[in-house]
């Protein structure tokens, strides 16, 4: 298995988190990984395992991602920003893509 210790640029809710992917699959075109470190795990989660499907279609790919996860306690609130901050990065991951392309 791999790791990937990831800095996100200022003004992002999450600074850091360390990623391990545990399965890939080619045929299904799926990762998934879990967050073992950084701003997400500790205080706010102790369980988050994201998995990434991508789907191909007639102009491109459609990116589907899923999340299971476990707070630290009832007290904490759902991870919304967490899913809103990693809606952004997709955003601003699939503009690079595009302009670059």
């Amino acid at each position: 298995m791999s790791t990937m210790a990831i800095k996100y640029a200022e003004g992002y809710p999450i600074r850091s988190s360390t990623d391990r992917v545990d399965s890939t699959d080619d045929e299904k075109m799926t990762i998934k990984y879990s967050v073992i470190d950084g701003d997400v795990i500790g205080g706010f989660c102790t369980k988050f395992q994201p998995t990434l499907q991508i789907i191909p279609k007639e102009n491109g790919c459609l990116a589907k991602w899923a999340v299971d996860y476990e707070k630290a306690n009832e007290e904490v609130a759902d991870p919304h920003v967490v899913v809103e901050f990693i809606i952004e990065v997709l955003h601003a991951l699939d503009e690079h893509v595009l302009k670059n392309n």
